[in-house]
C-alpha cells in the first residue's frame, strides 16, 4: 500500500481517478499486480504489531495511517488548506506547495492528490537553495559560523551595491557564479546577502508561475531557511505578499502528526496557535 502523493511522483498515476495509470503501465511494461495498492493520503490502515515493536521500538496497538511527501505534510502542517496561500521551504533545494480544487495539468508543476476528495496539491522545486550559503562559509569563510555571517549580510543594502548571485552559484567555478565589478569594494556580507536575493528570485519564479491565475494572499516559510528574519524579509519584500514563520520548526513531522490525528480520536489541531508573523 502506498499513498496517492508518492504515487503520483512515478508517473504512472491517474491522478483524477486514484488509480494507477494503465496507459502508462502499458507503454512501460509495468503490471498493477507489481505495485503497492495507492490509497488517499490519510488512509487509516491499521495499528501496530508486536513486529512493529520488535523492528521499531513502538508498542503494539498504535493508530497507524498513510503519510505524504514531506512537502505536502509540511504544507498540511503549515495549514494552507484555503486557496491563496502557499507553504515554502528553503532547505537543499527550493520548494513550494499550495493546495487547490481545480486539477488543472500545467508544465514544470507536480499536481497530486490532496488530503482530501475533491482537492490536490501543487508542487514545484528549484535547486537554487541553501546550498550556496553552506557552500561560501565552507570555502571562503570558515571562521565565521552562518549566523554571523547573516548579521554581516544584515548591514548590507538592498542590492549589495551592485553584487549579483547568480541561480546555484556554488556551481560555477570559484567565484564566477557572482557578478562582480569589484571584488575589493565587497565583503562577506555583501556575498551572502547576494545568495540570499538570489534564492528570494528564484522564489518568486515559482510563486509567479503557480499562482497565475490568482493572488497570493500569503506565504508560510518553512525549512532552515525560515531561521533567518533577514533571509524571509528579503523573500517578502522581494515577492510582496506578507510571510509566516511558524513557531514549530518541524512542519512535516507536525503535518504527519496531523493526518494521524484524523483517525485517532484527538480533537483537531489549532493551525493559528502555530504561525506567528
Amino acid at each position: 500500500m502506498c499513498d496517492f502523493s508518492t504515487a503520483a511522483m512515478s508517473g504512472q498515476f491517474d491522478i483524477e481517478n486514484g488509480a494507477w495509470w494503465d496507459e502508462q503501465l502499458e507503454k512501460t511494461g509495468i503490471q498493477a499486480s507489481m505495485l503497492p495498492t495507492p490509497k488517499r493520503t490519510g488512509t487509516y490502515v491499521g495499528v501496530t504489531t508486536t513486529d512493529a515493536e520488535y523492528l521499531t521500538g513502538l508498542p503494539p496497538g498504535i493508530s497507524f495511517s498513510l503519510g505524504a511527501l514531506d512537502h505536502h505534510a509540511a504544507a498540511i502542517g503549515a495549514g494552507i488548506s484555503s486557496n491563496g496561500y502557499l507553504c515554502e521551504s528553503t532547505g537543499t533545494v527550493l520548494s513550494c506547495v499550495d493546495e487547490t480544487d481545480c486539477y488543472i495539468p500545467r508544465q514544470g508543476v507536480f499536481v497530486a492528490p490532496g488530503l482530501h476528495p475533491g482537492r490536490y496539491f501543487r508542487m514545484m522545486f528549484d535547486d537554487n537553495g541553501a546550498t550556496s550559503l553552506e557552500w561560501y562559509q565552507k570555502n571562503y569563510a570558515p571562521e565565521y559560523s552562518i549566523q554571523e555571517l547573516l548579521e554581516m549580510a544584515a548591514q548590507v543594502v538592498p542590492g549589495c551595491e551592485g553584487l549579483t548571485a547568480f541561480p546555484c552559484a556554488d556551481r560555477y567555478p570559484e567565484l564566477s557564479g557572482f557578478d562582480i565589478d569589484n571584488r575589493n569594494c565587497y565583503g562577506h556580507g555583501h556575498f551572502i546577502r547576494a545568495l540570499l536575493e538570489s534564492t528570494a528570485r528564484s522564489l518568486h519564479s515559482i510563486v509567479t508561475a503557480m499562482h497565475k491565475d490568482r493572488p497570493v494572499k500569503g506565504i508560510v516559510s518553512s525549512g532552515g531557511g525560515s531561521r533567518s528574519k533577514l533571509w524571509v524579509a528579503i523573500k517578502s519584500d522581494l515577492i510582496n505578499v506578507p510571510f509566516f514563520i511558524p513557531e514549530c520548526t518541524e512542519l512535516a513531522c507536525f503535518g504527519a502528526a496531523m493526518i494521524g490525528n484524523r483517525d485517532a480520536g484527538y480533537p483537531r489541531v489549532s493551525i493559528a496557535k502555530n504561525i506567528r508573523t
